[in-house]
């Protein structure tokens, strides 16, 4: 038994800013402008408890669990191994959602814990965490590989839109769980795309300004890891465009494009929508 701290309900915030619950439509807001608005177009509420236990239903249902599970083996899994991080390295998914992520990796070998602010699905409880990105319930050095996907966006969201102190914090929390020559693996919006996918309606997109906005740049993730060696990763595998599907959209071409920004170069330019970037910790 590696000597993690047992979950605790006494850590509840892993994102201080809109959350997943808020961009799905489970907050109540005083208006539809939009999740990452300023305050004079929307406010955000505290989630009721009927919210979270939504959260936790939607998130735990069978169709989110095999998302989780899918992009877990064709993407996560072949980009850590791509990063040499093979089984049986200690993984941590921090925001883990329903963290089925953690069953899949741990399925294929990999030593893996989750931490996420919610209760994850049953079959992920006995190795995940109730706990806070700013304070990880975890052990310092203890991890190979520390991977978050789509949570960064969301932390330290002040009222202008924009990211706080508390997303160095949280960086600083990443880094001191990896182990010297471990990497920390990202998924997250890009900034100067002014597109992205949290948004509401049928295809739940959002137009933003390049220029002021809770998202981030490539530029942006690599001050918060400063002496890291950086890199990018591929879309192959991430996306399911399932939301196109369902208008009969033909996703093929769509893969392809997305493909050309596995180029390091135009992964770093404002015309890609996503950035995968990985940081090596210098030992």
């Amino acid at each position: 038994m590696h000597n993690v701290q047992s979950p605790s309900t006494e850590h509840r915030l892993i994102i201080t800013g809109p959350t997943r619950l808020e961009r799905r439509g489970w907050c109540i807001r005083e208006s539809n402008a939009g999740v990452h608005s300023t305050p004079r177009e929307s406010r955000y509420t505290m989630l009721s408890a009927n919210s979270a236990e939504s959260w936790v239903e939607y998130y735990a249902s069978e169709h989110e669990c095999a998302k989780a599970n899918a992009r877990t083996t064709n993407w996560t899994m072949p980009s850590l191994r791509s990063l040499g991080v093979l089984p049986p390295a200690k993984v941590a998914s921090i925001g883990c959602g329903n963290g089925m992520d953690v069953v899949a990796l741990r399925d294929f070998g990999y030593e893996a814990q989750g931490v996420d602010m919610h209760e994850v699905a049953p079959p992920a409880r006995p190795w995940c965490h109730i706990g806070s990105g700013l304070d990880l319930p975890l052990v310092d050095g203890e991890f190979d590989a520390v991977i978050s996907l789509e949570v960064i966006e969301h932390v330290g969201v002040d009222y202008d839109g924009k990211g706080s102190s508390d997303r160095e914090r949280y960086a600083a929390e990443l880094m001191r769980v990896v182990r010297p020559g471990g990497v920390i693996v990202l998924a997250t919006p890009n900034r100067f795309f002014p597109v992205d996918e949290h948004g509401s309606g049928l295809l739940q997109v959002r137009f933003h300004s390049p220029f002021r906005d809770s998202t981030l740049t490539f530029g942006e993730l690599r001050q918060l890891f400063p002496g890291c060696e950086v890199g990018n990763l591929g879309y192959d595998g991430y996306f399911m465009l399932e939301k196109l599907s369902r208008l009969h959209i033909p996703v093929s071409p769509i893969h392809l494009l997305l493909k050309a920004f596995n180029n390091r170069w135009l992964h770093q330019s404002a015309f890609n929508p996503h950035l995968f970037v990985w940081f090596r910790k210098a030992i």
